[in-house]
């Protein structure tokens, strides 16, 4: 896998996050990523991450986590959550997300989890718009407001 290659998509995608969400995301020491903080994402058990190349270029790549839920009302359910999916700037509008995704629909097939979702932020409309034509629907929507804590100036 080239790490590498890896780095400058998920450059991007904090570079998005920092831009939205200023208050709720933080600048990187160096200012990017490094190939130990790539290396990092592929030891979490639950987590798995996935990249597309082609001719040795990885032109996109997503990270799922598998999850379960269940409580006194909910029913059982293992699902997975596509926790990150991001494509390169050059190879958007050619079909990698949409085969990031697919590969994700047989991925939770062959572990029989029936579900998968997704969280994308609010300010994200193009990503938002993307899901939606990919066939996933909201389900709920994550409120948020900031408190005054004691002792902490704004």
């Amino acid at each position: 896998m080239d790490i590498p290659q890896m780095i400058p998509l998920l450059n991007e995608l904090d570079r998005l996050h920092l831009e939205w969400y200023p208050d709720r995301f933080r600048r990187l020491p160096g200012g990017t990523r490094t190939p130990h903080m790539v290396t990092d994402m592929f030891k979490h058990a639950a987590f798995q991450v996935y990249v597309a190349v082609d001719a040795g270029t990885v032109m996109g790549m997503m990270a799922l986590e598998y999850r379960e839920r269940s409580g006194p009302i909910a029913v059982r359910e293992h699902y997975i959550l596509v926790d990150m999916i991001v494509v390169g700037e050059e190879h958007r509008r050619k079909g990698v997300g949409s085969q990031l995704l697919v590969y994700a629909e047989e991925l939770a097939k062959e572990s029989k989890n029936r579900r998968l979702e997704l969280k994308v932020y609010k300010k994200n409309e193009a990503a938002r718009r993307w899901y939606e034509q990919q066939g996933f629907e909201p389900v709920f929507e994550t409120l948020a407001r900031d408190v005054q804590v004691d002792g902490e100036g704004k």
